[in-house]
């Protein structure tokens, strides 16, 4: 039992990662294009730009925008933040939660 919600942990885990190297790979690559392509539009008749705009724009977008990937560790410790006290109450309710504090069965003897 104790096993299969680990490994829900960790599949929920793995599936987030897995969901933000995605998402940050499209985000590079749209960006590096729609950056490619306004290089190309402000210079339509620089050889260098015509052949290599695409690299440009990789190296552009990606200086840009990574200082701002900094917020991803902060993002990741306000949601395991939040779940953590909706954790605490279910496994408290696994433990045989009847809508009651604790320390009233406690007292009860139960």
């Amino acid at each position: 039992m104790i096993v299969r919600t680990i490994f829900r942990a960790l599949w929920a885990a793995t599936v987030f990662v897995f969901a933000v190297v995605v998402a940050l790979g499209v985000l590079f690559v749209l960006g590096a294009i729609w950056v490619g392509n306004e290089l190309r539009a402000a210079a339509p008749n620089d050889p260098v730009l015509a052949m290599g705009a695409n690299w440009f724009g990789i190296v552009l977008f990606v200086g840009t925008v990574t200082p701002a990937l900094t917020v991803l560790p902060a993002a990741i410790a306000a949601i395991v933040g939040a779940a953590h006290p909706l954790l605490d109450v279910l496994r408290a309710c696994r433990r045989g939660c009847d809508g009651r504090d604790p320390s009233a069965r406690l007292a009860a003897g139960r």
